[in-house]
């Protein structure tokens, strides 16, 4: 199942495996299309024993931005985090243009392979919307929700730094052929400098141009007009979150984060109103780097919330 990754890659990755002390799974799927299938190979981790926490990443990580929160959960819960397609040591050299509906519709089937009944999401960065997209299509298989800097349902503002990686040519040039994209969020996405270990290992899926595409693609994808062809899915989205306005969702939010900026927790406490928020001053988009302990401990209260009252 590792035929796609490079020697290179499985060299690079045992040097950070120390960082990352989890056994690589990979599941072959035909990833199906709207008009095909195309069989794919995907990247996860599945650590630990009882309840289901599916981890849902954004652009540009992958599954092992959650490390330190998995580590500290995974003695008490089953922790699964999935590579997009694309992203990390998933299968790369896409020929498709993936779209927010190809993904939460792959990350559906990834869970049906892995006969995952119920779960407990904890979503970020654009995996929000991701993730909720599969959520509002299967409310009764989401126990609870934990929202970290993320937004799943449309939106007027955009960071202009994020604005300029999606223009033409220009984007392309920094998101795809200089690695800018992912190399920036590198310096400024955390309060304190990531160590040169873990931005190594961020930076590891991504060292050729062809393995940028997802990056490139993920930025581009982004919906800021009604005519954008993933539009009309993180609509969808975002009118029915509704259906979760009874169950309990927390919400864990880095306040310095310049991409998903505080405005996108107030939309979310406007939905939620019942919602428990926490809010990190201290803390850029990358949360999970800065304060895995305390998230981890939040995430397990909401989750054992929201298991009181279930039959053993």
């Amino acid at each position: 199942m590792t035929q796609h990754l490079r020697a290179e890659t499985l060299k690079e990755f045992a040097e950070i495996q120390e960082l990352f002390p989890f056994r690589s799974k990979f599941v072959k799927l035909p990833h199906r299309m709207a008009d095909r299938e195309i069989p794919v190979t995907a990247h996860y981790v599945d650590e630990g024993e009882g309840e289901v926490l599916v981890f849902v990443h954004g652009n540009p990580t992958w599954s092992f931005y959650f490390r330190k929160v998995i580590l500290q959960l995974k003695d008490r819960y089953r922790c699964i985090a999935l590579d997009h397609i694309g992203c990390g040591l998933s299968e790369k050299g896409m020929d498709h243009r993936y779209s927010l509906k190809d993904r939460s519709l792959f990350l559906e089937q990834f869970l049906d392979a892995l006969e995952v009944k119920q779960c407990h999401l904890v979503v970020h960065d654009w995996g929000g919307a991701i993730g909720m997209a599969f959520a509002t299509r299967n409310a009764a298989r989401v126990r609870s929700v934990t929202v970290t800097n993320t937004a799943a349902f449309p939106s007027d503002w955009i960071s202009w730094r994020i604005q300029l990686c999606r223009l033409p040519l220009i984007g392309r040039w920094i998101n795809y052929h200089f690695n800018g994209f992912l190399r920036a969020a590198m310096h400024m996405t955390t309060m304190q400098p990531l160590d040169a270990q873990v931005r190594k290992a961020y930076l590891l899926p991504y060292r050729r141009k062809a393995d940028r595409e997802s990056i490139d693609q993920f930025v581009k994808d982004i919906p800021m007009r009604d005519t954008h062809p993933s539009y009309s899915e993180l609509k969808r989205t975002g009118d029915e979150l509704s259906k979760f306005r009874d169950s309990q969702i927390l919400l864990l939010w880095g306040m310095r984060d310049f991409c998903f900026a505080p405005c996108f927790l107030q939309q979310w406490r406007q939905r939620f109103p019942s919602s428990k928020a926490v809010e990190f001053e201290d803390a850029d988009h990358f949360l999970f780097e800065e304060k895995a302990e305390a998230c981890a401990e939040l995430i397990a209260t909401h989750v054992n919330g929201n298991l009181s009252g279930v039959r053993p």
